[in-house]
Order: C-alpha cells, then structure tokens, then sequence
C-alpha cells in the first residue's frame, strides 16, 4: 500500500496549502470572497468536502458512493 500512503501524504500537503489559501479569502474584504464565489462551482466544492468526510468511514463512504449523483465537474468541462 505505498501508493496509498505516498496519496494520502500528497493531500495532507495539498489540505495545508488550500487552508492557507482560503485563510486569505477567509481574513480578506467581500470583494475577495465575492471572486472566489464567481470563480468556484459550489458543487464541486460540497462534493470534494463530502468525499473527503466519508472517507473516514468504510460503510459511510459506501452508502454515500451508491447515492452521490454529484461528480467533480466544473474545472473539467462538464458545465
């Protein structure tokens, strides 16, 4: 399983740098958060923070798989 490790080592990099990221938005004006807001699909970012909480939990995770219509999309064309 060291490709899982070595993936679950990338995201805990990539969850450090995407809070100090929005930390930015979090701490800036509403312009800023209003460009965020134009720029990002709320559905992707739901489904991204759903995946990542189910993945906590094997018979969570499952029951959200066989329910979760939502995909990742908006930065991959499907809008």
């Amino acid at each position: 399983m060291a490709e899982a490790r070595e993936r679950a080592e990338k995201i805990m990099h990539l969850l450090i740098l995407l809070e100090s990221e929005l930390g930015w938005f979090r701490d800036g004006d509403d312009s800023a958060r209003q460009i965020f807001r134009d720029k990002l699909d709320p559905y992707d970012i739901g489904y991204i923070a759903s995946l990542m909480m189910m993945l906590d939990n094997e018979d969570k995770f499952q029951r959200w798989l066989a329910l979760t219509t939502n995909r990742f999309q908006y930065f991959r064309g499907g809008k």
